[in-house]
């Protein structure tokens, strides 16, 4: 619910978010290696006037500890097209 003089402040994901990540964990030729999320920044500007627009692009190095953080947090190893072998996921239980 928002107040009729609120704020929401959406951070959209570009096409190179985590695409490191991305060409490690997911082949190549698969379909889900390109990361596509237009419909969520459309659905935001039909519902709501856009006030500004910030790009955030940085690139950071991990050390092993923080990599496993990083794919534990993100939605891409809950695709079916995960590479396993390519990088130590834990078995994480989603409730």
């Amino acid at each position: 619910m928002l107040i009729s003089d609120g704020l929401v402040i959406k951070a959209v994901p570009r096409p190179h978010h985590l695409k490191e990540l991305r060409e490690t964990l997911i082949d190549q030729d698969n379909p889900t290696m390109a990361y596509r999320n237009e419909k969520s920044a459309e659905f935001f500007k039909t519902r709501l006037r856009l006030l500004d627009v910030i790009n955030v692009i940085y690139a950071k190095n991990l050390n092993k500890e923080e990599t496993v953080h990083l794919v534990q947090m993100t939605p891409l190893v809950w695709s079916p097209h995960i590479r396993r072998d390519r990088v130590e996921i834990p078995d994480v239980e989603l409730r």
